[in-house]
């Protein structure tokens, strides 16, 4: 594919596994599980559908709507949950709410893989398979309603920032609640069950609440109520239009219920509880959270959030995240800081100590001196008192030798901990720095002894000689290194994907892209295997395979393989990242060679857009996808467009480049061949000529970019008629590209087939059947015959066939080339349609007029899908396909064509020369089935119509006026009259003599 984005950098990650979880599908719709996962080998449970691509292994729930089955992906061999639709249930919402999930690619959100239709017409959906327990499990878990506190907090916040997003998406929940939220094992948490999910962009008054009486509070009533009436909003209760405040107010509920172990409403049947969520009484509730014990800010935010009025709440979800954030972050430090205020009193207390032991122990001392000389009797009691105060100093020494023992404990624990904490962090540190090590040696080691040494697999030197070889091409390096690779048994999984990516590239950066397959293969599944589908590493390997399927031609394997590394780029990485805008490049880059113009523009529309706000317009990457939107315009026969848009990303390529840059070069090649698309000859030509100049001085004259400006200003000198330039410059590049690149490299090849071009145009049609022909050999034998350039070679040598009057060779070929790309490309692809065109001229010319009709309204068909509000463009193609139906005898269908195209010109240019034109062959195609009545007066209008508009025929279509002439002749000759035919004879006799050019036929442009 022309300019296809790169692969980003790859890296290696490690995804741990989840043992014995409970299971739900991504809505969320069902809690309960079984106590055991279906087996991945296991039969399908009766009554399971049956879904082409899938494999159902075990049902894990069923509720009233639908039923969930647990599943495999045989494409991509991935684990999924498939929610089926029961009878009578909404089809509408389910479609509704499968779409709403998609669009929402947040980590905090499951991802949807694909949305499908069963035999009986009911809607599947295909997604991860969630593992885990939902919240309200989780809060009914624990020891007490405060246990836990802050992993639930930390909980709740990616709950509010799965919220927030959705919000900022405009698309509201309508029904959050801790039953819809699940928890890993691992503390991952997905916000479930988007299906009263709607769109703000497109808002319809909510229904009016009808709620039938039952036990469950909880009870989610989809139809009726629009969401759970123990978490619900006020406004969302009474049937109100609401926002994102309406999920504010049931994040708050979840809140209390984490602070207060109950909802916010209750009461003994929904209706009691829907009927007090409407009045938004809340004072039951309001009292909980001020008994609950919790921080004054927590409790606080919770209120807030519970505001009977929206104005009053926090706007939307990413704000109470927000808040919580900023909540734990002040807690934390709250914590830090008491732990140094704790440390630092706890020696306060000691030091104090100390000094009141040593002044009582002096105070002591002084008192016995006083006391020497009193009576005997006293004697004893000085001593007791001094024992006793001794006694007391030591006590209070011990307890503050204790205080400080237990302090220097404590001091060491955390010493340890913190040492234990960093030398643990330096020894992943060092595992990951040995690992990346080892990975960096094994890859740098295998191509220096595996890749770029000049040794077979068995040590003999394989190319002849010792020492290096410098005939040795890229391929045989390839090729060598591929089967060492293949014997090698000791590498690890992840060094054997990346080695088999880079051989699998190199491959198709060779143009041996079916040789880098299987590689490419072998690394996605060994990537897989070890980090996961949805890996980045797995997603760039399957990007590389995809790249690798349409170099090859194998377009039906490549297609799907973009779209799914599109879709699981977007879910895991966001909208506006690097490598899910490289992906929207790619899958629009694959649409447009299959031929789905319609579906690539918008992508490469959409691409420019995001890319133009998040990066600006001239950064090199916004310039790419101007680039690829221009080629899409091309594509779609938008030629001022993609004009327009190249010299617009030509002149930023310029200025941000510099005017030498190779994608500079890139852009003023693309608009030289848009020039030559809009017939600019004198603005194709020199642009050319200044692109191949600077290629040879900044790229080298041989290199691959240069070779194809060569070869495309040959294609641009054929177009003028300077066929003496064009032959030596086609002849010249293609004896370099032989040497260069091989016999059979696509831009040989293509050099091949601009020479048969020119040998065809300049008379010498013998040369260019023998260039055709072998160009079609190789590149059956390169690509395989089904590549769209075997299918351009096939349809270039029929034509060549049809110059040198083998029709007989000519049709079948034409015939059997229509059909692949029918297969191949799709039946409304330009190269179809015009070899269907072509096709019908031969047939007529070859008088198989039946046959060629059959071909014609095929073609006609497959044109009116082009053009659902058919234009003068469509009805030129009607008239075309007249004119040649008439060569054959075909009146009668010819005739039915020129009045659908007469209708549309009358209508959109009633007084335009063409107009009249088409009257006239109209009147021909009667006189042909010899309505001669009919036919005369339309033959006369047509005349005098052209006739007074004569100078506004420009000189291609000189030959219109002498050709109603020669049908009126025709008439009065049929009609035996013979003074008209004399007088039209006069007429005819006094116009100049028009120089007519030759029929083209189908060529092939680079």
């Amino acid at each position: 594919m022309n300019n296809q984005s790169v692969d980003p950098q790859r890296t290696v990650d490690h995804v741990p596994a989840v043992t014995n979880p409970e299971t739900v599908d991504a809505t969320g719709a069902y809690q309960s599980a079984p106590t055991t996962e279906p087996s991945p080998t296991s039969a399908p449970p009766a009554g399971a559908p049956v879904i082409p691509g899938y494999t159902i292994t075990g049902e894990i729930a069923r509720g009233g709507m639908g039923c969930v089955y647990a599943g495999r992906e045989l494409t991509l061999d991935r684990e999924v949950a498939i929610k089926t639709l029961l009878p009578q249930a909404n089809a509408e919402r389910f479609i509704t709410e499968s779409k709403i999930t998609a669009k929402l690619p947040h980590p905090n959100i499951p991802p949807v893989y694909a949305l499908g239709t069963l035999g009986d017409g009911s809607p599947y959906l295909a997604m991860k398979l969630i593992r885990g327990r939902t919240l309200a499990d989780e809060l009914k878990a624990r020891a007490a309603v405060t246990a836990e506190l802050p992993r639930f907090l930390q909980i709740f916040e990616q709950i509010a920032q799965a919220v927030g997003f959705a919000h900022a998406q405009g698309i509201i929940h309508r029904d959050l609640k801790p039953a819809n939220v699940m928890v890993g094992e691992f503390g991952e948490v997905q916000v479930m069950d988007w299906g009263l999910a709607k769109h703000l962009t497109n808002r319809q008054p909510d229904q009016q609440p009808q709620v039938a009486d039952s036990q469950d509070d909880q009870l989610t009533q989809a139809g009726a109520v629009m969401g759970t009436p123990a978490y619900m909003a006020p406004e969302q209760a009474r049937g109100q239009a609401v926002d994102a405040r309406a999920d504010v107010f049931a994040l708050g509920g979840i809140l209390t219920a984490i602070l207060t172990g109950k909802a916010v409403f209750s009461g003994t049947t929904a209706r009691e509880t829907i009927t007090r969520a409407a009045s938004g009484d809340t004072a039951e509730s309001l009292a909980r959270l001020d008994g609950c014990g919790a921080d004054t800010e927590l409790v606080q935010l919770a209120k807030q959030c519970l505001a009977i009025s929206a104005d009053q709440r926090p706007a939307d979800g990413q704000a109470v995240a927000k808040l919580v954030a900023a909540y734990r972050h002040g807690v934390d430090e709250r914590l830090k800081q008491a732990e140094t205020d704790r440390a630092s009193s706890l020696v306060r207390v000691v030091e104090t100590r100390k000094r009141q032991r040593a002044m009582l122990v002096a105070g002591s001392v002084i008192a016995s001196i006083l006391v020497a000389g009193l009576v005997v009797s006293l004697l004893f009691l000085n001593r007791a008192t001094i024992a006793e105060v001794q006694a007391n100093a030591n006590a209070e020494q011990a307890r503050d030798e204790r205080d400080a023992k237990g302090i220097a404990l404590q001091a060491e624990k955390v010493a340890k901990q913190e040492a234990l904490t960093a030398a643990e962090k330096e020894r992943l540190a060092l595992q990951a720095e040995v690992r990346e090590r080892k990975f960096a040696v094994a890859i740098a080691d295998f191509v220096k002894d595996d890749f770029l040494s000049l040794t077979s697999v068995d040590g003999q030197d394989r190319f002849g000689g010792a020492g290096l070889n410098r005939n040795a091409t890229l391929l045989d390096l390839l090729n060598r290194a591929a089967e060492k690779l293949q014997k090698r048994k000791d590498l690890d999984p992840l060094i054997e994907a990346e080695l088999s990516w880079m051989i699998g590239v190199n491959y198709r950066g060779i143009g041996a892209a079916a040789n880098g397959i299987p590689f490419l293969k072998r690394s996605v599944e060994l990537s897989k295997n070890a980090l996961g589908s949805d890996h980045k590493k797995t997603l760039n390997a399957q990007n590389s395979l995809a790249a690798t399927y349409g170099a090859a031609g194998q377009l039906d394997f490549a297609l799907p393989l973009y779209i799914e590394t599109f879709k699981l780029r977007k879910a895991t990485l966001g909208t506006e990242d690097s490598a899910t805008l490289n992906s929207m490049n790619n899958l629009g880059l694959c649409y447009l060679d299959v031929g789905k113009r319609d579906l690539a523009i918008p992508i490469f529309e959409e691409a420019l857009k995001l890319r133009k706000s998040s990066l600006g317009l001239d950064h090199t990457e916004t310039l790419t996808s101007m680039n690829n939107l221009a080629m899409g315009y091309k594509a779609a026969g938008k030629f001022d467009l993609a004009v327009s848009l190249h010299e617009e990303t030509l002149t930023l390529r310029k200025a941000k480049l510099g005017p030498d840059h190779p994608h500079t070069l890139v852009s003023m090649n693309n608009l030289a061949n848009s020039y030559m698309d809009t017939n600019q000859l004198d603005l194709a030509l020199p642009l050319h000529e200044k692109t191949l100049a600077l290629r040879k001085e900044k790229l080298e004259p041989d290199h691959p970019d240069t070779l194809r400006s060569r070869n495309n200003l040959a294609s641009a000198y054929r177009a003028a008629k300077k066929f003496d330039e064009a032959l030596e410059l086609c002849k010249e590049t293609l004896e370099i590209m032989k040497a260069k690149q091989g016999p059979d490299h696509p831009d040989t090849l293509s050099c091949m087939n601009n020479l048969a071009a020119v040998y065809r145009e300049t008379g010498k049609v013998d040369q260019a059947i023998v260039l055709i022909e072998e160009t079609l050999r190789l590149r059956k034998a390169k690509l395989g015959p089904d590549h769209p350039s075997t299918l351009i070679s096939m349809n270039n040598l029929a034509g060549a066939y049809w110059s040198d009057n083998k029709l007989d060779r000519a049709i079948p070929l034409y015939e059997e080339t229509i059909k692949r790309m029918k297969v191949k490309l799709g039946p409304e692809h330009p190269n179809t349609l015009g070899t269907m065109s072509y096709l019908g001229q031969a047939l007529c010319e070859a008088k198989q007029g039946e046959k060629a009709v059959v071909v014609y309204r095929d073609y006609i068909e497959a044109k009116r899908k082009l053009f659902p509000n058919p234009d003068t463009k469509f009805a030129s193609l009607l008239d075309q396909a007249s004119s040649e139906l008439m060569k054959c005898d075909q009146f009668a269908t010819a005739e039915e064509m020129l009045r659908e195209s007469h209708t549309i010109r009358d209508k959109k240019e009633p007084d335009d020369w063409r107009t009249f034109d088409t009257q006239s062959m109209l009147g021909g195609a009667l006189l042909g089935q010899k309505k001669y009545e009919d036919a005369e007066p339309l033959l006369l209008k047509s005349y005098d119509g052209m006739k007074a508009r004569e100078m506004t025929i420009p000189p291609k279509s000189s030959t219109r006026i002498p050709d109603a002439i020669e049908r009126l002749i025709e008439l009065y000759t049929a009609t035996k009259k013979p003074d008209q035919v004399k007088k039209w004879q006069d007429v005819k006799d006094k116009l100049p003599k028009p120089e007519v050019a030759p029929m083209p036929k189908p060529m092939e442009k680079k």
